[in-house]
């Protein structure tokens, strides 16, 4: 408890200092769009018949709420938050997870992403004794690869290419028919070519290697921080357009953060990001 104490306290402070305003709105929301439905959804039916939702992502709250307020595309939005996001579990269990955080729209560039990873990486060092990897990715990487696989095998493409079996994917792509080459060779370098300094020999679009460089160059060396590239994490394609990072704490090896860049509609992005934090970590 104490450590999570530390954690939110300098967590708010880095926020507030680069600009952010606390976010802080009821956990019972409207349901705007039936999209937002999904299976791990809690929602409650009011008295009056209304369609209500337990908060289950806060990037959509933040979106929704800007939407609203018809401000989305007309003023920079920096937000940060903590509290709780409600899912079902995999066992059908409601299921809150504490959540810290920061949103800024519109992506402006890939400072933006930087300045994110300093807030996160920054408060979690100074309340835990750990080390920590940075990996960093761009969903464009697999949104090219997987334009030539049709629609109804995409979800079990995405799958495989998300255990990081390159054998099973080439397996599968043989019996389907499948040019999945290009997919493969994305798995494999995220075992063999996850070197910052081998991004020239990786087979990757000119912008998608412009963007991760910029967003290295400002990235501070810490120390007890390692930082690799991998470009396959294959679930994060509907919910990222651009860059990606996922931050591990390799003392208790278990992923701590995630966040990148993402799509709210044409020529409007946002970028996030996301500690998670287990129940003993804020629980008594």
């Amino acid at each position: 408890m104490e450590n999570f104490e530390k954690l939110f306290e300098v967590f708010q402070k880095k926020a507030r200092i680069m600009g952010y305003r606390l976010f802080l709105k009821p956990a019972i929301e409207k349901i705007e769009d039936f999209s937002e439905l999904k299976s791990n959804t809690i929602f409650l039916v009011g008295r009056n018949g209304q369609l209500l939702k337990l908060r289950n992502d806060y990037t959509r709250s933040i979106i929704n709420h800007l939407k609203r307020k018809n401000i989305l595309s007309v003023s920079e939005a920096k937000f940060w938050y903590g509290g709780f996001v409600y899912r079902y579990s995999l066992s059908n269990n409601p299921s809150p997870q504490f959540q810290l955080g920061v949103e800024k729209i519109p992506f402006q560039s890939a400072e933006d992403g930087a300045n994110i990873i300093k807030i996160i990486v920054e408060s979690y060092m100074k309340a835990f004794e750990s080390k920590l990897l940075i990996e960093i990715g761009d969903s464009r990487v697999i949104e090219k690869a997987i334009k030539s696989i049709p629609e109804n095998k995409k979800e079990e493409v995405l799958r495989i290419v998300d255990t990081k079996n390159a054998a099973e994917l080439e397996v599968f792509g043989e019996l389907n028919g499948l040019d999945v080459g290009q997919l493969a060779r994305i798995v494999y370098n995220s075992f063999e070519k996850r070197s910052i300094d081998g991004i020239d020999e990786l087979d990757i679009p000119k912008d998608v290697r412009e963007d991760v460089y910029e967003l290295l160059r400002q990235i501070p060396d810490y120390d007890n921080v390692d930082i690799e590239i991998d470009f396959s994490i294959a679930r994060t394609i509907e919910e990222y357009h651009g860059l990606t990072f996922t931050i591990y704490d390799l003392t208790s090896s278990k992923l701590i953060a995630a966040g990148g860049r993402y799509r709210i509609s044409d020529g409007i992005y946002g970028i996030g990001g996301t500690i998670f934090l287990e129940e003993k970590s804020w629980s008594m």
